[in-house]
């Protein structure tokens, strides 16, 4: 608040006579507030019970004119509800919900009952309290009864407590002027002098004194102050030798320390570099790896497109050259071509990074990516299985899911082959599960050891040999998964095997 934005400039008795009179206030709002809380919660409570209990009387009672369609004894019994200050309308209803007789509180012509009523209940609505109640006699439903009750009274009663409130506060005020002019002359002068001899002492003035003028409090920080003045002129001269003595100390540590830097930069510099060419080793790797299965892949469909070129020259050779053998053997050699094709744009797509997140299909991703490797895999008699439920969409690199993927694939072969397992098989599977998709691939290569188990996503660890792995395989996937797309990657061994889960 503007009133407030320089309080901490303000003198000390102000900022006394402000918490003291802040603090009482809001005692005595605190205290109204729990009394006006306790009196509408009270009043709202006896309301309704003296409600219900008008309105069982009054429904009792008029059952009988309802039943033989006595409006006249009807009026009278609701004209009772005068000795209830507090009822401001009332009504009976016949069955099919037409007034039958009504009340409206004298004075108060504006207030009507409703044309009809509501259900049956009691609803608190603004600074009233409106029951409806069904009138019956054996059981059988003769008509309804509505009543209106407003809380006049306990708003009159909280009215007065807001003014014995503001009478108080008045009280304060004057109270606090008066404590505010005492407390200036006994506190804020005298502390005001002692402000001025410390301005000199700052000012380098060492030898003035404060004068002590009694023995109070104030007194004795006089006392402690002339004391703390003398101390300080006989520091003064031992500070500067000390803070010379350190300057000293501290320029050849900050020699030593900008030395220290710099070998620290170089280090990081180097060990970044070596992280860099590990990556790239790491890539120009698995390219090498795509380019031997496609060249797997390529094999068998330009054995058969070669064949086909051979049966075109023989028949036209033997005279058995026709148009229909011409077209068959010129569609069937475009479909090798194009599946050839498609391995090409399979493998570009893997070597291109994407730039920017993307909606894909996991099970197009693991398809395609599986596909570059599936005949390599058959030649070294591995199995792969695909297990996809429900077609799981994510947003994110599909591209270098992708490199997760064949990474994931890569070591469990490499696994395979190493431990010469000869029912190799691999299974990878996709589901959605709590608004995640999850993607398992489990292999039966032994599993991994409990020891090495934790460090395997470690930068540069592996189990290969010197010259076959550079650990950074597993170390650039759950980066891939975890930095760049928002997921979770992780391994146990289960049932003889290992199981990569990758939740995103």
């Amino acid at each position: 608040m503007p009133v407030f934005r320089n309080a901490h400039n303000w003198a000390i008795q102000r900022k006394l006579l402000l918490i003291i009179f802040a603090t009482v206030a809001v005692s005595l709002a605190l205290v109204t507030a729990g009394i006006g809380a306790y009196e509408l919660a009270t009043y709202r409570d006896r309301l309704a019970q003296e409600m219900n209990e008008e309105s069982a009387f009054i429904a009792a009672n008029s059952a009988p004119t309802l039943a033989f369609d006595d409006v006249h004894t009807a009026q009278e019994i609701l004209n009772t509800l005068r000795g209830s200050p507090a009822v401001a309308a009332a009504a009976l209803y016949t069955v099919d919900g037409r007034i039958f007789a009504s009340y409206v509180r004298s004075g108060e012509p504006s207030v009507t009952p409703p044309a009809r009523p509501g259900p049956d209940g009691q609803r608190f609505t603004g600074r009233s309290l409106e029951l409806v109640r069904s009138v019956q006699k054996k059981g059988r439903r003769l008509g309804t009864l509505y009543m209106s009750a407003d809380m006049a009274t306990v708003h009159a009663r909280l009215t007065g407590y807001a003014g014995i409130l503001l009478l108080v506060s008045l009280a304060l005020g004057a109270g606090a002027f008066l404590l505010q002019r005492l407390l200036k002359r006994l506190v804020s002068e005298p502390l005001l002098r002692l402000s001025r001899m410390a301005e000199s002492i700052a000012g380098g003035n060492l030898t003035t004194r404060v004068p002590v003028e009694s023995a109070d409090e104030i007194g004795q920080l006089a006392q402690a102050f002339n004391h703390m003045t003398g101390q300080l002129a006989l520091s003064y001269a031992e500070l500067e030798m000390r803070v010379q003595e350190r300057t000293e100390k501290l320029t050849l540590a900050l020699q030593e320390l900008r030395a220290e830097t710099e070998e620290r930069i170089h280090a990081v510099e180097e060990l970044r570099n070596r992280e860099r060419l590990l990556i790239q080793q790491s890539r120009l790797a698995a390219m090498g790896e795509m380019l031997v299965n496609i060249s797997h892949q390529w094999r068998q469909p330009l054995n058969v497109l070669g064949l086909k070129i051979q049966e075109l020259g023989l028949t036209y050779k033997h005279g058995r050259f026709s148009e229909e053998l011409l077209n068959e053997n010129v569609a069937k050699a475009m479909e090798i071509i194009q599946h050839m094709s498609q391995t090409i744009s399979v493998f570009q797509d893997y070597l291109t990074p994407n730039k920017e997140k993307t909606e894909f299909s996991i099970d197009k991703v693991i398809g395609k990516t599986v596909s570059l490797i599936e005949e390599s895999f058959k030649k070294q008699n591995i199995g792969i299985n695909i297990v996809s439920t429900g077609e799981p969409q994510i947003n994110g690199f599909p591209n270098e899911f992708s490199q997760v993927i064949l990474n994931l694939l890569m070591n469990a072969r490499d696994a395979f082959l190493e431990r010469r397992v000869t029912d190799a098989e691999i299974t990878v599977r996709c589901w959605a599960e709590h608004g995640r998709a999850v993607v398992t691939i489990t292999d039966n290569a032994g599993g991994i050891k409990e020891a090495i188990i934790d460090k395997i996503f470690d930068a540069y660890f592996t189990t290969k040999e010197l010259g076959k792995g550079t650990g950074v395989g597993l170390f650039m996937s759950k980066n891939i998964i975890e930095q760049n797309m928002g997921g979770r990657l992780s391994v146990r061994n289960l049932n003889g095997g290992a199981e990569f889960r990758i939740e995103v």
